[in-house]
């Protein structure tokens, strides 16, 4: 949007709140109450500004309780794939306290145990646009606004050790005993998508961000990517970024990674890889039913898979009251298959990008084939369904493609193990691509020596 578009959207907004005001009885010259100011702050973020603010107020609060003193607490697990549901009712929760709160907002992580790239990030992107609103706010004249959001650090390390890394709190007391462990942030990357075209968007400074950061962590071990490595990865985070910014409602979509070195031994070392890529918008499930009547032959074949699973479903009989096997959560295990796209009818090469991400990160994390301590995982996160690939369940060679069942048959024609995938009672409006791996030293080394004996 134009400047001068922009200033006559802002101004037509003021001249619908001086109705407003009208309406609400509002003396000239008095102070408006706390309630007339949130009344306004929502009511402008609907009808201008940021996209972002007016996508977040199209979802329906579920939440009904009340904060008296704008305290928020995190619960335990604060990940979309270990506690999605009260993952999801914290950020209701705080989109509620952030347009009905007084000037103090608390966010409470003190009991938390267990934080993840994409919770934490998704954090981190709401206080960011709503500072960003609320700076526009106070510019338009009206009332001013100062809601001040202070974080309350947990009782566990770990999660004091994500926050302090993706900056959230400052950094680590001298009483927190982190281990010689050194951290390496990408940082919350905001990326604007660029043409309507996918093969015109240029993606390049931001595929060279995440390289290097990819790169940068495997040099902690000793090790760097070659050339041919380097430009492979930039071809995979071209199409992933692309499908984050043809699924997304908004004009941006985000990206975020932190990666953890902890010296073993004076010979070895392990590093701890976090990524994540987030967009809002469409689930996948909802870009294929929206693509569905030009996108015919690509949902024809999914819907056989869907035909042969259905029918197992019977066989098993499934109790009603599991959930995790129904349409949405298994056409968005088809879409990560090899050839798969709702675009498929635009461009007959799409279709290739999430598996080879999950590959190409999955054999980066092979440490955890034999490591069951140290288990790699990508989770796929789309509307209601979380999926789930590990060490054990990830993509395997099946003639010239590669497929992910999720099953220890490794055959898409069955059902995929419950462990792998799962439906959730809240929904996600949009995806999160969400990797932890590790890598280590000495495993980097036996596998070179093998090669090197072949």
């Amino acid at each position: 949007m134009k400047k001068k578009e922009r200033k006559i959207e802002i101004n037509n907004a003021k001249k619908r709140h001086e109705k407003d005001l009208k309406r609400l009885k509002l003396k000239n010259g008095s102070k408006p109450s706390k309630e007339l100011s949130n009344f306004q702050f929502k009511s402008l973020s609907k009808k201008s500004f940021s996209a972002f603010n007016r996508f977040m107020n199209e979802k329906e609060i579920t939440t009904n309780a009340i904060f008296n003193d704008g305290n928020l607490k995190v619960s335990e697990k604060f990940s979309f794939v270990i506690d999605f549901d009260k993952t999801m009712l914290f950020f209701d929760k705080l989109n509620y306290l952030f347009y009905n709160s007084k000037e103090k907002i608390e966010i409470n992580f003190e009991f938390c145990e267990h934080i993840s790239i994409s919770a934490a990030s998704f954090l981190q992107i709401i206080i960011m646009q709503y500072e960003r609103l609320q700076d526009k706010y106070n510019s338009t004249g009206y009332s001013k606004l100062y809601r001040k959001i202070r974080i309350r650090r947990s009782k566990n390390i770990e999660v004091n050790k994500m926050l302090c890394a993706l900056e959230i709190i400052d950094g680590m007391n001298n009483d927190e005993d982190v281990n010689d462990i050194t951290y390496l942030p990408l940082g919350l990357k905001v990326f604007l998508k660029e043409r309507k075209n996918y093969k015109e968007n240029k993606k390049g400074r931001t595929c060279d961000d995440i390289i290097g950061f990819v790169n940068s962590s495997i040099q902690g071990l000793g090790f760097e990517l070659n050339f041919r490595a380097k430009k492979s990865l930039s071809n995979l985070f071209s199409e992933i970024l692309g499908n984050a910014e043809d699924h997304t409602k908004l004009n941006e979509y985000y990206v975020n990674g932190v990666s953890f070195k902890e010296d073993k031994s004076k010979d070895d070392a392990l590093v701890e890889l976090n990524l994540t890529i987030i967009n809002l918008g469409y689930s996948i499930y909802e870009g294929f039913e929206k693509t569905k009547q030009d996108n015919f032959l690509v949902i024809n074949k999914m819907k056989k898979f869907y035909d042969l699973h259905e029918k197992e479903i019977k066989l098993l009989k499934v109790s009603s009251a599991d959930k995790n096997y129904n349409e949405e959560s298994l056409f968005t295990l088809y879409a990560l298959q090899e050839g798969i796209s709702r675009i498929k009818y635009v461009d007959d090469s799409r279709g290739n990008g999430t598996m080879n991400f999950i590959n190409a990160f999955m054999k980066l994390g092979e440490f955890g084939d034999d490591n069951s301590e140290f288990e790699s995982k990508l989770n796929v996160i789309s509307g209601h369904t979380v999926i789930e690939c590990t060490n054990k369940y990830k993509p395997y060679s099946d003639g010239t493609n590669f497929v992910l069942s999720l099953n220890k048959e490794k055959d898409i024609k069955k059902l995929p193990d419950r462990k792998c995938i799962f439906v959730a009672k809240n929904y996600f409006p949009g995806t999160i691509l969400q990797v932890k791996i590790y890598m280590n030293k000495k495993y980097f080394i036996k596998i070179i020596n093998n090669k090197d004996e072949k």
